[in-house]
């Protein structure tokens, strides 16, 4: 949900976004992340056709990072086999492993759920979960 509020311009998350774009490489993007986004975006003041646009913008500028299906698999494994903790809500699971498929540095996001397993070190994975308020404190 950070991620559309942020595409919907509401502050601080559109502020986290901005950021993001600037300094970061990449915007991971699955198809299920997707598919969450476009039956929430009507909860956002958006329309799917806002929201395509807008991650057309991001891919145009070359910020979208899509995670195949083989990257997935690997992800999930990793998980299970290193006994990688996740999120109490099963679906909030589909932003770990787009994150772990990437070797991202950080989620943002509000989920306290998500939040509650920051830092989250556990090789190989080593990334910070954070608001979008911690995430431009730390990197803009």
């Amino acid at each position: 949900m950070a991620f559309l509020k942020a595409l919907g311009d509401i502050s601080p998350f559109s502020d986290a976004l901005n950021c993001l774009v600037k300094i970061c490489n990449k915007i991971a993007i699955t198809t299920e992340v997707l598919r969450e986004y476009k039956c929430k975006v009507t909860a956002e003041g958006m329309t799917n056709v806002i929201l395509m646009r807008k991650i057309k913008d991001l891919e145009r500028i070359g910020k979208t990072k899509e995670v195949h299906r083989t990257q997935l698999n690997h992800a999930k494994t990793l998980i299970q086999t290193a006994n990688l903790p996740l999120p109490t809500d099963s679906f909030d699971h589909k932003f770990f492993e787009a994150a772990i498929a990437c070797k991202a540095r950080y989620i943002v996001t509000t989920d306290p759920g998500s939040l509650n397993l920051n830092p989250y070190n556990h090789p190989p994975v080593d990334m910070k979960i954070v608001t979008p308020t911690e995430y431009i404190i730390e990197n803009c």
